[in-house]
């Protein structure tokens, strides 16, 4: 099991309004190009949101990885990642 966010919706910050899911794997490396990958939503972290630039972007994907490491080391008992 590996750790991620996944936002499933649209990307108002970029005038994008088609839904869509992006998985971001949490401290994975390697190529996982036409694989298939099973998902298990486990919590909502927040509501869509449209930011006013990439750096607010950015900042709050910082704050969703920090609070989905959290969220699996209390469901896991370990850090994400790791075995």
């Amino acid at each position: 099991a590996t750790t991620a966010t996944a936002p499933a919706v649209f990307a108002p910050t970029f005038g994008e309004h088609d839904r869509k899911l992006e998985v971001h794997l949490i401290d994975f490396s390697g190529d996982l190009y036409g694989a298939t990958l099973e998902v298990e939503f486990v919590r909502r972290l927040r509501a869509t949101t449209s930011f006013a630039g990439i750096d607010q972007l950015k900042e709050q994907l910082a704050h969703d990885i920090a609070m989905a490491r959290e969220f699996a080391t209390a469901a896991m008992g370990t850090e994400p990642g790791l075995p």
